[in-house]
């Protein structure tokens, strides 16, 4: 498929013909869906990263959660920013580590980190750590997925939380160990 040696961590579907194929190590290729075969002009997309998560937004952009940061692609394939952690600012992501990322119905683009979740703020062109509830605020998450209600689930150290995005409200569910 394009890799070396790194484990293939995610897939996604773009477009109408490309699969979009993350690696735990080697970035990300973009294959065409009737030959398997790497699209030689894009070439392998963020090389060297540790990719978790791919996902495309309905605008035709692609995230990508990585072990340094989230990476944003326009609909010609091509980096349009790195989004990373910054410290004590209030806006960035709370951590690089991001294990996860998800597009709920409305079209907010939420990441799940080693500090806690963060949502996209298109008029900032960044990310904003989740503040609120406070019982969300430096978790570790390390997935989520999104329920038919719009509920945004997410695995947390020692629990699960159901998140309600719009209304910023969540129950913690605890697991005993």
């Amino acid at each position: 498929v394009g890799f070396q040696s790194s484990p293939i961590f995610d897939f996604e579907k773009y477009k109408d013909n490309y699969l979009i194929v993350s690696s735990f190590g080697e970035g990300a290729v973009c294959l065409d869906i009737e030959s398997l075969g790497i699209i030689g002009d894009i070439g392998k997309l963020l090389p060297g990263y540790q990719i978790n998560k791919v996902v495309a937004d309905t605008k035709g952009n692609l995230w990508f959660a990585t072990e340094g940061g989230i990476a944003k692609f326009g609909d010609d394939l091509k980096l349009n920013k790195l989004f990373q952690a910054q410290v004590n600012s209030g806006y960035g992501l709370p951590h690089n580590n991001v294990s996860d990322i998800t597009i709920d119905f409305s079209g907010n683009v939420l990441a799940a980190t080693r500090m806690g979740l963060a949502e996209y703020d298109p008029n900032l062109d960044d990310f904003r750590p989740v503040e609120e509830p406070k019982e969300l605020k430096g978790k570790w998450i390390t997935e989520m997925t999104l329920d038919s209600n719009g509920y945004l689930w997410l695995n947390m150290n020692n629990g699960i939380a159901k998140y309600d995005v719009p209304n910023k409200t969540a129950h913690i569910y605890q697991v005993n160990s």
